[in-house]
């Protein structure tokens, strides 16, 4: 969680000038840009004090080479919280609703496919998807949402969302499910505002890794791409690149319908609040429909 009190400076080593808030972003954490000078360096940046497992995702991303993720070019070194740099991007966010290009899902799909069940590899304070997250969603976070949502949703829509969360959190099947699906990194909360969308001179850049998780591959691609879906095929793609084979399919059917399901509901009132109370409601009823799918295709 980022921490709430004022940061310390940034290194004095960086030489960095003009440095100004960069606004926009909705993680609560310190985020600035400015220009890197001296030692041959004139550079636009951007530097963020987040907590630290943001900067050891960086550096695993770093090994890709993949130019959608962004390059790490220095790290503060003392405790749980640290500056980060990386290179300033003129983009602007893809948006809370938008659905993000295959592009994207394609580079996610290389990553995912890199970092498939080698838990070695898996940053050690990574959150993972199972069941004390599965709880906490249904049982404190995705209510709470609902409540602060209130009467922008209908009553029908908050009704059929706090049955499906009680429904789902008295469902030990539901909450253990993860335990039969493969893990990889995730980025955890790919959606608009955390993708740059693409310049003239620029490649889209996914950004904010600080609630990267550990789980499903279909948990990146249910946040925005429908399983049938020329998005989530591009994820596919993708992971055909680094491993040669494509997943199995029923398995991410299965996956993708389970994080579906926890996704929409635990957002919902999110969305509503943020976007629009139609969009909350939607995605109530498509969690209901997720939910409706896990259950048959697990009866298959």
């Amino acid at each position: 969680m980022i921490n709430s009190s004022p940061p310390p400076p940034p290194p004095s080593r960086w030489r960095l000038v003009d440095l100004e808030p960069l606004h926009g972003g909705v993680s609560g954490a310190t985020v600035l840009r400015g220009r890197l000078t001296g030692c041959g360096d004139d550079r636009r940046v951007v530097i963020k004090h987040t907590d630290r497992l943001e900067a050891e995702v960086l550096e695993l991303l770093a090994a890709l080479d993949e130019p959608l993720f962004p390059r790490l070019l220095d790290v503060s070194d003392a405790g749980d919280m640290v500056w980060l740099m990386i290179d300033f991007h003129r983009g602007r966010p893809a948006g809370i609703s938008a659905g993000l290009s295959e592009q994207v899902h394609r580079a996610i799909g290389r990553m995912h496919a890199h970092f498939a069940d080698r838990p070695g590899l898996f940053p050690a304070d990574a959150e993972r998807i199972g069941k004390p997250f599965l709880l906490r969603t249904l049982t404190s976070f995705g209510p709470d949402q609902l409540a602060a949502a209130g009467d922008r949703l209908s009553t029908a829509a908050r009704r059929t969302g706090t049955e499906l969360m009680q429904r789902l959190a008295d469902d030990e099947s539901y909450l253990t499910f993860g335990r039969r699906l493969d893990r990889t990194v995730l980025h955890g909360d790919l959606y608009g505002l955390n993708v740059l969308l693409p310049t003239e001179h620029e490649a889209a850049l996914v950004i904010d890794w600080n609630v990267a998780r550990i789980g499903p591959a279909m948990f990146d691609v249910a946040m925005t791409a429908p399983y049938d879906s020329d998005a989530r095929r591009a994820h596919d793609a993708g992971w055909v690149e680094v491993t040669g084979r494509a997943p199995d399919s029923h398995q991410d059917q299965l996956a993708h319908a389970w994080c579906s399901s926890m996704i929409n509901i635990g957002y919902a009132g999110v969305v509503a609040v943020r976007s629009s109370p139609d969009e909350g409601e939607r995605m109530i009823f498509d969690a209901v429909e997720a939910a409706d799918r896990w259950s048959s295709l697990l009866g298959c």
